[in-house]
């Protein structure tokens, strides 16, 4: 709903997540049932299309509803790009402040995500 430029990062691109994996139910798969993948990612702003740094990212379980949470079906990690293109694999034992302060662009906290 907005134009975010490089100058609204003023976490700086090397420490704001641009796209991560999201947490879909592992049952769920091929349903489309679930809150957070209902739509497609061209149909806007929608749990299907948005995550937040409020929950810890999970892996996909067989049960359970997450529609805001970062996540994926990898056992030990869950993928991310960040602002500056780089990518990587994070734990889902990722401290939560610092997940939270990587989900956000402008919080005034500088964080360092893992190498």
């Amino acid at each position: 709903m907005s134009r975010v430029t490089a100058g609204h990062i003023r976490d700086g691109m090397s420490n704001v997540y641009l796209i991560g994996e999201k947490f879909v139910p592992s049952d769920q798969y091929r349903t489309g049932t679930d809150d957070g993948d209902r739509s497609s990612l061209y149909s806007g702003y929608s749990s299907s299309s948005i995550r937040f740094g409020y929950e810890p990212p999970r892996n996909d379980e067989r049960r359970g509803s997450h529609p805001n949470a970062f996540g994926s079906g990898h056992r030990y990690t869950w993928t991310v790009a960040f602002g500056d293109g780089s990518v990587r694999g994070l734990s889902f034992d990722i401290d939560p402040a610092l997940h939270k302060a990587l989900s956000s662009r402008d919080d005034g906290g500088i964080a360092i995500p893992p190498r």
